[in-house]
């Protein structure tokens, strides 16, 4: 090969090289865009289906419903603490789960469930009663947010 092809040959690549490497971190780039829309969508679906499982506590067990939204107290030996307390427990883990999720979701729809959570939360005594006796078992980040302002 004579020095004249060669030198083409590495001015080429010399300039082939960068413009390649580009169209590909542009690539990419595209894919973690889409893996993330990806992951926010999963990521809402599976805190709708939460949602209903949760409400569904509350159509099968009507009875449940002003201990959560009418403020209503319950003590350990009620008919009902136990109920309560295992909804209690399923409506905190809901909540922690869209806490940890919140940066795989759209902003808009995290402050909407933030404003529920803490609405739920000044209501029911039933669910600080659950929380302050078993705080162990949650997420720092979730306690800081939930605890914050009460």
């Amino acid at each position: 090969m004579n020095p004249e092809t060669s030198n083409l040959l590495l001015a080429i690549g010399a300039i082939a090289t960068p413009i390649i490497s580009i169209f590909g971190y542009i690539f990419i780039f595209q894919q973690i865009n889409q893996t993330n829309k990806s992951l926010k969508t999963q990521t809402h679906s599976s805190i709708y289906k939460l949602v209903f499982d949760v409400n569904g506590i509350f159509i099968d067990h009507p009875e449940l419903r002003p201990y959560f939204y009418e403020s209503l107290p319950i003590k350990q030996g009620d008919n009902d603490y136990n109920k309560v307390m295992n909804a209690s427990e399923l409506l905190l883990d809901f909540f922690e789960y869209v806490i940890v999720e919140e940066a795989h979701m759209d902003d808009k729809i995290v402050a909407g469930w933030k404003v529920y959570m803490k609405k739920m939360f000044r209501k029911s005594p039933s669910l600080k009663l659950f929380l302050d006796e078993n705080k162990d078992q949650y997420n720092k980040t979730f306690l800081s947010f939930i605890y914050i302002d009460m």
